[in-house]
């Protein structure tokens, strides 16, 4: 089991993969850069990017940065390659455009983590979605039931390398819903999952999965439908649709009116909400 050598603390491996990420990528690397906790090394999987990304990497070098830059089948396939390059007994995907917490979140993740059996366990955490020019940051309480989709965010989660030695890596397959697919497979493969009443990371709206809902509900859905039935998959879609009126009905209608609507809506997602007797 890999471990830095020079302490009995682990050594965590932070993953990012990239392309195209010049207007985000540096401040990605300097949040991992000014974590505290020192046994951590920091590795970049660029699909071969031809705006000013590598120059970025170059920039921002330090002695535990490494990165790699060439074609790649997508951003799982990157994911995969950056964990079989991983030499930490604990692995973080971070994306290109999302960013620690905190400087000590770290440091104050692994306290938590040390002392807990390491064996087959997935370490999951709250985060915070925030906007580019928006100074308030929202936190989400993270929760496990993957019958609503993907409740957990995969950048706040700590895996052990043994959950990939036991349950693989991530489908290539997909292009958004490939996290939620492999968690699936974690649960169902008994690895345990922990939280911790933490904030991790800050999670930028607008990545990949946020930008194209509509492809990542035909990814996600079928998912949903065969590991827990037609029910949750049909919730799943209307959650959809109804995420959407909301953005249309903000857009076209009066304040007003607008708050009578919500208020219908709201009283619709709670009946939704509820489970099959």
């Amino acid at each position: 089991m890999p471990v830095n050598t020079m302490s009995l603390k682990p050594l965590v491996s932070v993953i990012t993969v990239c392309y195209q990420a010049e207007l985000t990528l540096a401040e990605t690397l300097q949040s991992v850069r000014k974590q505290s906790y020192p046994y951590l090394e920091h590795i970049v999987i660029d699909g071969g990017s031809i705006d000013r990304t590598l120059d970025v990497l170059r920039e921002n070098h330090h002695p535990r940065l490494t990165w790699y830059s060439g074609p790649d089948h997508g951003m799982y396939d990157a994911m995969n390659r950056g964990i079989a390059r991983a030499a930490g007994e604990w692995i973080i995907l971070l994306n290109a455009d999302d960013l620690f917490s905190e400087p000590n979140s770290l440091e104050s993740a692994m306290h938590g983590i040390e002392h807990l059996n390491p064996s087959l366990c997935i370490h999951y955490f709250d985060f915070c979605m925030f906007e580019a020019g928006h100074m308030n940051p929202v936190l989400v309480r993270a929760y496990l039931d993957l019958r609503r989709g993907m409740t957990l965010c995969h950048q706040a989660m700590i895996y052990h390398r043994s959950v990939f030695a036991a349950v693989g890596g991530f489908l290539e397959g997909y292009r958004l819903a490939g996290d939620l697919d492999h968690t699936i497979r974690c649960l169902d493969a008994g690895v345990a999952f922990v939280h911790h009443d933490q904030a991790l990371v800050h999670f930028r709206i607008g990545g990949a999965s946020s930008k194209q809902g509509k492809r990542y509900l035909t990814e996600s859905a079928p998912l949903i439908h065969r590991r827990f039935g037609w029910y949750w998959a049909l919730r799943l879609r209307f959650n959809y649709l109804l995420g959407r009126m909301r953005g249309l009905f903000g857009k076209l209608l009066s304040r007003r009116l607008r708050g009578r609507i919500r208020y219908l809506m709201i009283r619709v997602a709670q009946w939704s909400q509820r489970s099959p007797q």
